[in-house]
């Protein structure tokens, strides 16, 4: 089952309309690829009402890196994935309290070693006592390549 664009639009506008910290300052791929995780066809499907709490925890500016290449370049991906939440837990100077990890592709191209390459990658680069949430959703838009993203606390 794949959403359809009226339910899609419907979120889009929720997301722009209903969180008090609305998340219009993220780039609209960040934006998207937090919204596609709500979708009954994302792996697992997250609650509307946790993204919400999360959204409102980070507050109006929250910290975020996305990065999209190919499965072939998929080290290369998380290496610079892994360096950029290193260098912000560093600069933050403190433990951000939840972090979301969102992987999109093509459904066809996604691999469970993939999704096991990438918890490993971003677990080791995030503080033990951060709360992970990770997600996965389809992209027709991305053939043949996957996009990581990870948005968390931008201050204490």
């Amino acid at each position: 089952m794949t959403m359809n664009m009226h339910r899609r639009q419907w979120l889009r506008m929720l997301g722009l309309a209903c969180v008090p910290h609305a998340p219009t300052y993220l780039a609209r791929q960040v934006h998207e690829d937090l919204l596609a995780v709500t979708e009954p066809d994302a792996l697992p499907a997250m609650d509307w009402g946790d993204l919400i709490r999360m959204l409102e925890d980070w507050g109006p500016s929250p910290w975020y890196c996305s990065v999209t290449g190919r499965h072939g370049d998929l080290d290369t991906m998380l290496a610079d994935c892994r360096h950029a939440v290193e260098q912000h837990q560093r600069a933050l100077g403190a433990t951000p309290t939840t972090a979301l990890v969102v992987v999109r592709g093509n459904g066809a191209a996604f691999r469970l070693a993939d999704f096991v390459e990438i918890h490993t990658a971003i677990s080791s680069a995030a503080n033990a006592s951060t709360e992970l949430w990770f997600g996965a959703a389809h992209d027709p838009a991305l053939v043949e390549a996957l996009r990581v993203t990870v948005v968390m606390d931008a201050s204490t």
